[in-house]
């Protein structure tokens, strides 16, 4: 049964990493959903539309999965870089999903040196899974 906490809906299966989504689209937001909770995650997710970074760090996400938009206003890059400032959050991976792939691919390097994946749309669904999982594993491993 999901729980909504403030603009967070979350879909709880105890134990597991805990992933929010976050796009502009409900209707990706429910696949994504679907996808990483069949996954066995407990998933999380909020709009772009009423998203802030404090509210981010407060749902304590094992993993951040964002769309960007290149064409709409910088409100994501403003938020990816406010979870970057944030201490508790600023080693969160993130996993930027996009189809600007012009932009993604000249900004790979700014992008590596912030830790965030990229995968590009449309993905593959196993390309995707496999860096979610990547992504978990390297924050596991890394020392506390």
């Amino acid at each position: 049964m999901p729980i909504w906490k403030g603009f967070l809906m979350v879909v709880s299966t105890p134990t597991q990493s805990h992933i929010l989504v976050i796009d502009h689209s409900p209707d990706v937001i429910n696949v994504l959903r679907e996808l990483l909770s069949d996954e066995g995650y407990r998933v999380s997710t909020g709009l772009h539309l009423s998203h802030d970074a404090r509210s981010v760090v407060e749902s304590a996400p094992d993993l951040i999965v964002i769309d960007y938009v290149w064409e709409t206003p910088d409100e994501n890059w403003s938020l990816l870089q406010s979870i970057r400032r944030m201490p508790p959050a600023r080693d969160i991976p993130i996993v930027l999903c996009t189809g600007s792939v012009r932009q993604a691919t000249g900004m790979a390097d700014h992008l590596r040196s912030l830790q965030i994946d990229v995968v590009l749309k449309p993905f593959d669904i196993d390309r995707f899974l496999a860096v979610v999982s990547a992504a978990l594993s390297r924050k596991k491993s890394r020392p506390a």
